[in-house]
C-alpha cells in the first residue's frame, strides 16, 4: 500500500509466521476493513498518526473526528488525534462528529458502515496484545 499522506496513515501489527509483521494503510477505514475481512489475524497492536502532530499514537488511545471537511485518501473523512485538546481544536475548525476508537471502528467497518453513532456504541473490536511497534 502506498502511503500518500502520513497524516492519515495507520498500521496493524500482526503475529505472522516469522514474528510481528506490520500491515500499513493509507486511511483508517482500510485498516478497519482489513481486520474485518481477516478475523483470524492475531492483532498485536494498532497505530495511527495523530492528524495534528504526525506522531504515532496507539489507535485504541486516539480520539477521532469524522468531518465532511476532511479529505482523506480513501474517503473515510476520519482523522485520529492523540489528545482531547487536539481533537477539540480540529472539531472547532472543521466541524463534525467526535468519536472514541470503539465507535469509529464500528462505524467504518463493512458491517457497521451505515450504522448510527448510537448503534456503534454497542459494539467493540477484538482485543489485541499490549506490545509497542
Amino acid at each position: 500500500m502506498i502511503i500518500s499522506d502520513e497524516r492519515w496513515a495507520t498500521a496493524t501489527i500482526i503475529d505472522g509466521p516469522r514474528g510481528p509483521e506490520p500491515r500499513l494503510f493509507d486511511d483508517f477505514n482500510c485498516q478497519v476493513n482489513h481486520e474485518v475481512e481477516h478475523p483470524d489475524l492475531e492483532i498485536l497492536a494498532r497505530w495511527s498518526h495523530s492528524h495534528a502532530t504526525g506522531e504515532w499514537v496507539r489507535t485504541e488511545d486516539a480520539s477521532f473526528l469524522m468531518s465532511p471537511n476532511l479529505h482523506t485518501p480513501m474517503g473515510s473523512k476520519v482523522a485520529a488525534f492523540a489528545s482531547p485538546s487536539e481533537l477539540e481544536a480540529a472539531r472547532q475548525e472543521l466541524t463534525g462528529d467526535t468519536m472514541t476508537f470503539d465507535v469509529a471502528w464500528k462505524r467504518l467497518g463493512f458491517a457497521g458502515a451505515c450504522c448510527s453513532a448510537d448503534e456503534a456504541e454497542s459494539s467493540h473490536p477484538k482485543q489485541e496484545h499490549d506490545d509497542g511497534p
